[in-house]
Formats: structure tokens, sequence, C-alpha cells
């Protein structure tokens, strides 16, 4: 739990500089899962919806999530 609030901070304090470079963030794939689900409202989301989040928040990821 510890380590995921780590994570948060981290994401919340760069949030606009992961959204608008395409530097990979230094997450893993499962992590950034997990921030959007933390993010939703029903805490609750489709894989599509997990992939439509990450590629919105992260501009690595905009264009082609299969750069993991």
């Amino acid at each position: 739990f510890i380590l995921f609030l780590l994570l948060f901070i981290d994401f919340i304090q760069n949030r606009d500089y992961f959204k608008y470079n395409e530097e990979r963030p230094p997450y893993k794939i499962a992590q950034l899962g997990k921030l959007a689900i933390k993010y939703s409202n029903k805490k609750k989301l489709t894989t599509t919806q997990v992939t439509i989040w990450i590629q919105n928040n992260f501009a690595f990821f905009k264009n082609n999530l299969r750069k993991v």
C-alpha cells in the first residue's frame, strides 16, 4: 500500500509532464492500471477504459500502446 501511495503522489506531482512529454514513464503497466482505477469514479474499469485512461494521461502511450 505504501509503495502505491508513493507512486500516486509522484504521478500527481508530475502529471502535466507525463501528459505532454513522450518520455517513457517510470511505472509498470500494472501500476498504470491501478492509477486508472484509482482515478475512476466507479473504482472498476474495463481493459478498454484502462487503456484509454493511460493514453489520455501519458503522451508516451498516446499514439501506440504497443511501445511497452
